[in-house]
């Protein structure tokens, strides 16, 4: 098989809560490992669309007030076994949301597969300490860079 090229067009959400804490999700697939909700975007759908399809379909609610998204997406090669999909990577556009009700989250499949069997709020370092994998440096990119914009907003470290 030839490497690809391309990066998937993605969306991820770092979501909080109003105490500053930032929703993690653990997938059903892999006892462990633990990540934001994110995914692909449709082709005739924009970021800020496909941002609210994924997360009601990922946590069940799109009752998110859009704080802020990154002005650049963050990119991010997967593992080689992985590339039969097509993509080297993924191309994610991140989006500062917070949950407006806290009550709302299911994480009952709402099309396709059930993605996340668990999740919790947890500040800056322990989601630093709890993400793993191909994806986290992206991730800590992203949460530096949403720290920085949004000096107003009291993450918990």
């Amino acid at each position: 098989m030839t490497r690809p090229t391309k990066y998937r067009p993605n969306v991820a959400g770092v979501i909080i809560n109003a105490k500053g804490r930032i929703l993690i999700c653990e997938r059903f697939d892999i006892e462990g490992s633990w990540q934001l909700p994110q995914g692909g975007v449709d082709e005739d759908e924009s970021l800020e669309e496909a941002f609210l399809r994924e997360m009601q379909e990922e946590i069940g609610t799109s009752d998110l007030k859009i704080i802020g998204k990154l002005e650049k997406p963050i990119k991010y090669d997967w593992p080689e076994k992985l590339h039969s999909r097509g993509y080297l990577g993924q191309e994610q556009h991140y989006f500062l949301a917070e949950l407006v009700d806290l009550d709302s989250i299911c994480l009952v499949p709402i099309r396709g597969e059930q993605e996340f069997s668990s999740y919790r709020w947890v500040g800056l370092r322990e989601l630093k300490e709890s993400v793993s994998g191909f994806k986290k440096e992206a991730y800590l990119k992203a949460l530096d860079q949403f720290v920085n914009e949004f000096s107003d907003i009291p993450f918990v470290a």
